[in-house]
């Protein structure tokens, strides 16, 4: 499959046959309220729709016919997508995988509509089951079946509807997810400027052990080593501990 600059071929080790229509068939008649959950356009409730449809061919994924197993490892993205898209298809119309594809309309797809106080270091989830940024996600609607996936670009770009280039380039043109590219970038440049701060401190400290030991009160390095080996208390330290304001000391014992 070639959409747009890029070129994406889905290779999962399902195999398409009756086998695996009947596991679908199966999935829908003894979970409608999951594949009521994929016509929602909610994000959450599509990826909890999605996690439960993995969870469920890894489970009985001995009514399929794979050339290999199931996990919860990279390696079973491509058919955990292969699956997904399965799921949410008119299977009467299909025949093998590239029929599959071929039901999504090129360029059909939503933004999601992210809460105003969404979190841009929240993982979110493709439906393939990689992690992935918000602002990569988009929710491809079927056209025969009117069910939903919650989609990253990487994978929107295997179906043919849009290229993860372009798909990118035009959401940076939506507000939500501009809002969300935006907080990341502050976030991001927060963490790059704690992280100077700290290894700015690091340098410090180290710089000044050359030439300072540490006082054995306020363990400061406030002492210069060109001073006696006997003086182990910096000047405030000291004066504090012979001072007769000194905490926990009666004045009343002393003449005035």
């Amino acid at each position: 499959m070639q959409q747009g600059n890029d070129c994406y071929e889905n290779n999962t080790r399902v195999k398409f046959d009756y086998m695996l229509k009947l596991s679908i068939q199966k999935l829908h008649r003894e979970h409608p309220n999951i594949i009521e959950k994929l016509k929602s356009y909610d994000y959450d409730t599509l990826q909890e729709a999605q996690l439960f449809i993995r969870n469920y061919f890894m489970i009985n994924q001995k009514e399929i016919n794979i050339a290999g197993i199931l996990t919860k490892k990279p390696q079973s993205c491509p058919d955990y997508f292969a699956l997904l898209c399965a799921v949410v298809s008119d299977l009467t119309k299909c025949e093998n995988w590239r029929e599959v594809w071929q039901q999504y309309v090129v360029g059909v797809y939503k933004y999601v509509s992210y809460p105003e106080n969404f979190e841009p270091k929240e993982k979110v989830y493709c439906m393939c089951s990689h992690n992935c940024i918000a602002e990569n996600m988009a929710i491809i609607p079927h056209q025969y079946t009117n069910l939903n996936l919650y989609i990253a670009c990487d994978c929107i770009a295997k179906t043919g509807i849009i290229s993860s280039y372009e798909f990118k380039k035009k959401a940076k043109t939506n507000d939500k997810y501009a809002k969300i590219i935006y907080d990341r970038e502050i976030l991001r440049t927060t963490k790059k400027t704690l992280k100077q701060k700290w290894t700015n401190m690091i340098n410090t400290y180290i710089e000044k052990l050359k030439d300072y030991r540490h006082c054995i009160i306020c363990e400061q390095l406030t002492i210069k080593k060109t001073e006696p080996s006997y003086k182990r208390k910096c000047v405030s330290c000291y004066v504090n501990e012979n001072s007769i304001y000194k905490q926990h000391k009666c004045l009343l014992v002393y003449k005035t």
